[in-house]
C-alpha cells in the first residue's frame, strides 16, 4: 500500500519521534511510505520510506507570514504530489495536517487517517492565544477533523473532548494509547552543571522537562520546590527542569523572587534516559497532555511519577495517588516531602508506577501502522 504523510519540519521532543516510529513501522511492514515536509527528518532511511522535500521560498519555520503562505501552498504542492504518487491512504499527525492533506482526499477519494496527539484547540486556550487566532485554529481543526475517515486518539477522555469540541458525533474513533518506549542498553548518568557537592546523599531529585509554555505549568512545580526549601534544607530537594520555551525567563524571575538556589535549569535535553538516571522520582504539572511522553520514558525505568489530575492523566496513570491538583503547589510540595520523609509512601508510589508500566507495554508499531491500513 502506499502512504502519503507529511508535517511542517523536524521539531525535538515526543511529537515527531512517535511520527518518525510510525512512518518507519510501515516501511518496514512493506508499504511504501511518501513523507513530505520542508526540512529532511534526522532518521534512518527505510527502503520504503521516500522523503519529499517541499520547495517553500522561506528559511524560516515560525511567524505568521510563515503558517500563512505554508497554509496556502502546502496544499497545493501535496495535491500535486498525491496526483503522481496515487497513494491509497493519507496520513496525518494532527489536524491541521489533515486539513492540508484534505484537498487530496476530497478530489481523489483517497481515505485519509488522522493521528491525534493532543488537542490543539486546549493548548491554545492554555496558552492565551489571542480570540483571533484561536478562532482561525479551530476553524482549521474542526475542517481537519471533519476530512477525516477515521481518527485515532489516545485515550477516552481525549475522544469526549474531542466530541464536544465539534459539537456532533464522529464516527469512526479508534484509541491507541502511546506504549513505553525501550530504554538504551547502557546510559551515563547526566551532569547538572552545578556544584555536586551541594547535593548531598539524601537530596532528593526532581525532574520536569518539556516546552516551558503556559501550558506546562511549571510554575506550580517551582512554587512547590521552593517552599520545600524555605521549609528544610536547600540540600533536601532539588528541582531540575529541562526544556526550552517561551516561559523560561519568567520562570527564572520566579526562581529569584522565591530566593530559591535548589532549581535548575538545564535547557533542551536530547536525552531524558540519561536525566531520568539521576532522578527519584519524576513530576509532570501541565495543564493537559494527549499522553506525555516524559511520563512514559519515566515508567519504563520504573521511577514513580506525579502528574496533574487532568481526565488524560487519570486515565493514563488509573491512580489518585499518582495524581495532584495542578493549581495547588502546596498540595504538590506535601506529596514531595511525603515521598522523601516516608519509606512507606515511596515504595507505594514506586509499585504503582511499575503497575502502570506494565499496561504500556505492547506492540504500538504493529497496532499503529493496523490502524493505518486497515
Amino acid at each position: 500500500m502506499r502512504i502519503l504523510g507529511c508535517y511542517y519540519t523536524h521539531k525535538p521532543g515526543g511529537f515527531c519521534k512517535r511520527l518518525y516510529r510510525l512512518l518507519q513501522a510501515a516501511a518496514r511492514a512493506g508499504h511504501q511510505v511518501h513523507y513530505a515536509t520542508l526540512d529532511a527528518p534526522p532518521v534512518a532511511q527505510e527502503p520504503n520510506l521516500h522523503t519529499h522535500i517541499i520547495p517553500f521560498p522561506l528559511s524560516t519555520r515560525r511567524g505568521v507570514f510563515f503558517w500563512t503562505l505554508f497554509t496556502f501552498w502546502a496544499p497545493c504542492y501535496l495535491l500535486i504530489l498525491a496526483l503522481r504518487l496515487r497513494p491509497q491512504r493519507l496520513l496525518a499527525f494532527g489536524a491541521f495536517y489533515a486539513s492540508v492533506l484534505a484537498p487530496s482526499r476530497f478530489l481523489m477519494r483517497i481515505p485519509l487517517v488522522l493521528f491525534l496527539r493532543s488537542l490543539v484547540f486546549k493548548i491554545n486556550a492554555v496558552n492565551s492565544r489571542s480570540a483571533l487566532a484561536q478562532a482561525c485554529s479551530n476553524l482549521i481543526d474542526r475542517f481537519g477533523i471533519a476530512a477525516a475517515s477515521s481518527i485515532v486518539c489516545m485515550t477516552q477522555a481525549m475522544r469526549k473532548e474531542l466530541v464536544s469540541f465539534c459539537g456532533r458525533p464522529l464516527g469512526n474513533i479508534k484509541i491507541l494509547p502511546n506504549d513505553l518506549p525501550t530504554a538504551p542498553a547502557n546510559i551515563s548518568p547526566l551532569s547538572f552543571g552545578v556544584n555536586e557537592s551541594k547535593i548531598g546523599p539524601h537530596t532528593l531529585i526532581v525532574t520536569t522537562s518539556g516546552v516551558l509554555d503556559k501550558r506546562k505549568n511549571v510554575s506550580c512545580a517551582i512554587s512547590a520546590c521552593a517552599a520545600f526549601s524555605k521549609d528544610g534544607q536547600p540540600q533536601d530537594l532539588l528541582l531540575v527542569i529541562a526544556g526550552e520555551g517561551p516561559e523560561r525567563a519568567g520562570y527564572e524571575n520566579a526562581c529569584l523572587v522565591h530566593g530559591t538556589q535548589n532549581i535548575i535549569f538545564l535547557g533542551w535535553c536530547d536525552s531524558l534516559w540519561a536525566l531520568y538516571q539521576r532522578t527519584h522520582i519524576v513530576i509532570h504539572p501541565a495543564l493537559h497532555e494527549g499522553m506525555s511522553n516524559s511520563l512514559l520514558e519515566a515508567l519504563a525505568l520504573n521511577l514513580p511519577v506525579l502528574a496533574a489530575d487532568t481526565p488524560e492523566n487519570r486515565e493514563m496513570l488509573k491512580s489518585s495517588a499518582l495524581l495532584f491538583d495542578p493549581q495547588s503547589p502546596s498540595e504538590l510540595e506535601l506529596r514531595l516531602k511525603n515521598f522523601r520523609n516516608n519509606f512507606d509512601q515511596r515504595e507505594s508510589l514506586v509499585t504503582l508506577a511499575r503497575q502502570v508500566a506494565s499496561t504500556y507495554r505492547f506492540d504500538w508499531d504493529a497496532a499503529a501502522v493496523k490502524c493505518v491500513v486497515d
